[in-house]
């Protein structure tokens, strides 16, 4: 089986008519603005700061889930787009020293 660099799709033009595009052609990626990671609050007991962190982290979640979804060929356009934010989001909410610490 050919890698993805190596297939075409077929798309239908704004004529109608279809035309064969590589399958990671930038003009099939969407535009799309993903919210941006921010390491939690470094004062836990600030329940506001808290509770808009836990807010900003569900809508990347969303983000995330959405991005799941598409095909495999439209996921590998954004994947490089994405890839920081995921970086960060693990690294500081999974692995770092945050918890939620409900005591």
């Amino acid at each position: 089986m050919n890698s993805l660099h190596e297939r075409y799709v077929t798309v239908a033009s704004s004529d109608g008519r279809e035309k064969r595009l590589s399958a990671l052609d930038v003009s099939r990626m969407e535009n799309v603005e993903f919210v941006e990671f921010r390491p939690p609050p470094i004062d836990r007991s600030d329940q506001a700061a808290v509770d808009a962190w836990v807010d900003r982290t569900n809508y990347i979640i969303a983000d995330l889930r959405w991005l799941l979804k598409l095909q495999y060929d439209r996921y590998s356009l954004l994947l490089y787009n994405i890839f920081s934010m995921v970086v960060n989001f693990y690294r500081l909410s999974l692995f770092g020293s945050f918890s939620f610490n409900t005591n």
